[in-house]
């Protein structure tokens, strides 16, 4: 990684942390409690009590009661929906009983795109937010996992391998071959969220699954995520969000509530699903059918193991990959995979022809996934302060198989002069994986054998022992007797140690922004992002494995700037007329550059994985090197009406100019319009809260990646 670019990027971030920081004081607090009643005197379970103007906040128990920490003479904001938010002193004990009254309304506020917070029932569009807590609740090392069955039209398919990529779909797949995957935007930070996998292992031809980008994120750190869906929703943020959008704020310091500290801590243990693994008859071994010489049916054949000069003994057909052989017959003594390696006790012996004890999926092991961090918050009147550590541990599976995670977040804001603010955003993190699975129809992948291609009479377990004592490649499915090179497949304990990946990636998440507020009305943003990270991926396979021995490097750097100036007024024309808008410019600014390079022809000596050992000279064909910078910049505007709090009718518009198209037709727009009405506003009956018809219409422009313009 390169040190020095990493610094200044991160040196105006560390100063605005050190900055705040140094005006962050404590505050005295104390314990309120109370009871949240309907307006009928019953309980309201599920209620949500927060101190106003902070994060702090918990819900209302089965008897609607609830007990909270805050700063002396705050004030508490309870809701639930469906209901009238109420605010309470806590000043006050007679005021801590709270009786809820029907608003006949939902009131929820959400963040949209461009971070805009917005009253949920004005969008015309549809948009699910999920706390925090519920990601969390989910323990493990992708945030996206946690998602699942989360949020009505999002579509999360995990990879099923250690540390694998997530799709994440919304509202079902817009493209045969392009990207369907939605953005990702962190604090304002869109996330670089492709995999660069190998077009062999996308295509289900092999390779290995290096994951998301976006799967970095401790879930730990996550306040809110906001999925934004339609084009309606999302055209603000340009074409990169035409399949939806994620938008999700982190943890902050709460305000007024003084220094606190969070430690959490989780230990999981894990094992393959039996019900989703093959299932092995125990009745014939190994063959492709009747066209042995020797044995009952002709499965076997008469080889000279004893060496006397005559070839009377049977054995079975080493060579063959598949269970189409003679019936077990424990009676029936042949020589097997075992009985061919002088390294073996067992060599040239005989043993009976049955099924073993064990079968080839208990080749699995348990997983372990550890997961700890500690969050460290403070805040001010007038600013905020958390800083956090996590770091993770997973152990898949298959043997040789782990990735390691260690993450520290930084976020800080400061109230000046009441009219201006200053925030920003760090995020560091380093991800090292060792023996990320193999997949599709290869070799490395394990499974490809144990699901298709397997002698039922291999006890898996005297795999495990040859392997553990010679250190070599004993493989079940050797060429012949006398020949015991592996045929098509490894010792699998062999490939996981000796065909195997490793890959780190240094990852930078960072954000600065300054909100001026002209007056009531009006606010100013200016904004820079950043998304950085430099990786290095290298495969292995070592010689003596059935595949040619190789090394393989791929080794990139990526980053994302994006700078915004945004325009924010929202004000109140009459009574019952309002009117919202935003209006800016973005620019975004992504640069990547890998090298790609292969030994040819295997290697020389054994265990040594580096392009000096090439069997072969190097050519250009081996190698690839690709650096580009693309750009684009882009205006936007949106205007929403709204009418006596029933009517809202809004419209986007955005015009963006492409570096990566012609330079007389590098330029398209988009736009969408939705509309809102809230019936509910216009009746009267008792059994309705909330009823809201909405429609949109949008469409999306979009470039190209760099270098795809000229044949």
């Amino acid at each position: 990684m390169n040190i020095k670019r990493i610094y200044s990027c991160c040196l105006p971030l560390f100063f605005i942390f050190w900055m705040v920081g140094t005006m962050i004081g404590f505050s005295q607090l104390k314990t309120v409690s109370g009871n949240v009643t309907d307006e009928n005197g019953l309980p309201l379970p599920g209620a949500t009590v927060i101190e106003q103007g902070t994060n702090n906040g918990t819900t209302t128990d089965f008897d609607g009661n609830y007990s909270i920490t805050v700063e002396l003479s705050s004030l508490l904001e309870v809701s639930y929906v469906g209901y009238k938010t109420e605010i309470v002193s806590t000043s006050d004990p007679d005021k801590l009983n709270v009786s809820m009254q029907l608003s006949g309304q939902l009131d929820e506020i959400v963040v949209t795109a461009l971070g805009i917070s917005r009253e949920k029932k004005s969008l015309g569009y549809s948009t699910q937010t999920v706390v925090g807590d519920d990601i969390a609740d989910v323990k493990g090392t992708n945030l996206f996992d946690a998602l699942s069955g989360e949020v009505a039209g999002l579509d999360v398919k995990a990879s099923g391998t250690l540390g694998g990529s997530t799709n994440i779909i919304v509202r079902g797949y817009s493209s045969v071959t392009g990207n369907n995957q939605a953005l990702i935007v962190i604090d304002g930070t869109p996330l670089i969220n492709e995999t660069d996998n190998t077009e062999d292992q996308r295509k289900g031809r092999g390779g290995f699954d290096y994951g998301n980008a976006a799967s970095d994120i401790n879930p730990d750190d996550i306040a809110s995520l906001s999925v934004l869906k339609g084009g309606a929703a999302t055209a603000l943020y340009g074409s990169r969000a035409s399949n939806g959008a994620i938008i999700i704020e982190t943890k902050k310091g709460s305000r007024g509530r003084g220094a606190g500290i969070t430690i959490t801590s989780s230990i999981m243990m894990g094992s393959a699903d039996k019900n989703t693994l093959p299932r092995y008859q125990k009745e014939y071994g190994s063959g492709y059918g009747q066209y042995g010489d020797a044995g009952p049916g002709d499965y076997f054949f008469n080889y000279d193991v004893d060496g006397n000069g005559t070839a009377d003994e049977l054995i079975i057909s080493l060579g063959d990959d598949a269970s189409f052989g003679a019936a077990f017959d424990p009676n029936l003594s042949v020589y097997q995979w075992e009985s061919t390696f002088p390294q073996l006790s067992s060599y040239k012996i005989a043993r009976p022809y049955i099924a073993p004890n064990s079968v080839a999926t208990d080749f699995l092991q348990n997983s372990l996934s550890i997961n700890n961090s500690i969050a460290f918050e403070s805040g001010s009147d007038t600013g905020s302060f958390r800083m956090s550590y996590s770091n993770s541990k997973q152990e898949g599976i298959l043997p040789n198989s782990e990735i390691n995670k260690n993450s520290i977040a930084l976020k800080a804001s400061h109230k000046y002069f009441d009219k201006l603010t200053v925030n920003g955003g760090l995020n560091l993190i380093n991800t090292k994986g060792l023996g990320r699975y193999g997949t599709g129809y290869d070799n490395r992948n394990v499974f490809q054998s144990f699901r298709q291609w397997w002698a039922v009479n291999v006890d898996i377990l005297e795999q495990k022992k040859a392997f553990v004592q010679t250190g070599e490649n004993l493989s079940w499915n050797t060429y012949t007797f006398d020949d015991n090179r592996p045929h098509y497949f490894d010792n699998p304990y062999w490939m996981r140690y000796n065909a195997y990946n490793t890959d780190e990636r240094n990852r930078l998440i960072g954000n600065a922004a300054v909100n001026y507020e002209i007056n009531d009305d009006i606010v100013i943003l200016g904004r820079v992002t950043l998304d950085t990270f430099d990786e290095i991926r290298e495969e292995r396979i070592n010689v003596g494995s059935t595949d040619v021995a190789m090394y393989k490097l791929y080794d990139q750097k990526r980053s994302e700037m994006n700078y915004d100036l945004i325009v924010f007024f929202n004000k109140d024309l009459t009574e019952d007329i309002n009117l919202d808008g935003t209006a800016g410019l973005n620019l975004r600014v992504n640069k990547r550059n890998y090298f790609e390079g292969e030994t040819n022809g295997g290697l020389v000596a054994a265990g040594l994985y580096n392009f000096d050992n090439s069997a072969n000279p190097i050519t250009a064909n081996d190698v690839k090197n690709y650096d580009a910078t693309s750009k684009v910049d882009g205006r936007f505007a949106r205007l929403s009406f709204g009418y006596n709090d029933t009517f809202f009718i809004e419209g986007t518009a955005r015009q963006d100019r492409s570096s990566t198209l012609p330079i007389a037709n590098n330029s398209y727009f988009y736009s969408s319009l939705s509309g809102t009405y809230i019936f509910s506003e216009m009746t009267n009956l008792p059994w309705l809260n909330f009823g809201k018809l909405r429609a949109n219409y949008a469409k999306v422009g979009s470039d190209t990646t760099p270098y795809r313009i000229f044949n």
